[in-house]
């Protein structure tokens, strides 16, 4: 696993640390669970993220092929080395 310091953002709707525990209030996961789980219990895969993020759009009324799980990935690499990550880390978080 991967330890991931994440900023909180009180009093502000999206706020990620009152989003999680919003969500473990909901879903209750153990201690060493993955933090995103598929339906079947293994943790989140791209391929799975890709295909609902997809079906998700095209319920909106969006067009999918307008975005990539790609863009998550580099959002995700840019605001960990951004706070001091170091490549090794960076990769590790997939």
């Amino acid at each position: 696993g991967v330890t991931i310091t994440i900023a909180a953002a009180p009093g502000w709707p999206t706020c990620p640390i009152a989003a999680l525990k919003a969500m473990y209030i909901e879903l209750p996961h153990q201690a060493q669970a993955p933090l995103f789980e598929q339906p079947d219990g293994k943790p989140l895969s791209y391929s799975f993220f890709i295909k609902h993020l997809w079906d998700s759009l095209t319920l909106a009324g969006f067009k999918p092929e307008n975005y990539a799980g790609h863009s998550f990935r580099h959002g995700a690499a840019s605001e960990a080395a951004a706070a001091g990550y170091s490549d090794y880390e960076i990769q590790l978080l997939g």
